[in-house]
This record gives structure tokens, C-alpha cells and sequence, in this order.
């Protein structure tokens, strides 16, 4: 059994692709304007919470030594309920 508290931070960013001109370099041509993708933000927004987390876990052994676990945890600032299956 696991459980704890803490400070979440969470941040979100609103995006629209649009295009940069860098410049580029090329032995022969020289340097030159190159239009590249990037990602324009148009608004964002963050926000500090408290938070607190519970969950369960259990592991289960084979005849070949490998370790299987299985845990469930429950976010309360998230409001999420993670679930993580893996083999050691």
C-alpha cells in the first residue's frame, strides 16, 4: 500500500503550427533563408495545487525468478487513476 501528499504542478499550452525562417549553411551555396515547422503559442496557463495520492500494489514470482507486479493508484488532484503492470 502506498500513499503520500504534495504540490502538483500542472501547465498547459495552446499551440498553432506556423512557419520560421532560419538561416541555413551550406558549404557551396553558402547561407541562405530556410523555412522550418514550428509551433506558435497563442495562450497558456499553470496553476499550483495540493494533492494527494493512495494506491495498491501486488507481485507475483514464477519458477523462472522473473517478478510480475501489478499496481493501481488513485491522483486526487488529477482526478486520474493510473494503472502499471510490469515484469522484473
Amino acid at each position: 500500500m502506498v500513499g503520500g501528499g504534495g504540490l502538483y504542478h500542472r501547465s498547459q499550452e495552446f499551440t498553432a503550427p506556423t512557419v520560421a525562417t532560419v538561416t541555413g549553411f551550406d558549404p557551396f551555396f553558402g547561407f541562405f533563408p530556410v523555412n522550418v515547422a514550428a509551433n506558435q503559442v497563442l495562450a497558456s496557463y499553470s496553476v499550483n495545487k495540493p494533492g494527494f495520492n493512495v494506491g495498491v500494489g501486488v507481485g507475483l514470482g514464477t519458477k523462472w525468478n522473473a517478478k510480475f507486479f501489478a499496481e493501481a493508484r488513485y491522483t486526487g488532484c488529477l482526478s486520474a487513476i493510473i494503472i502499471r503492470i510490469f515484469c522484473r
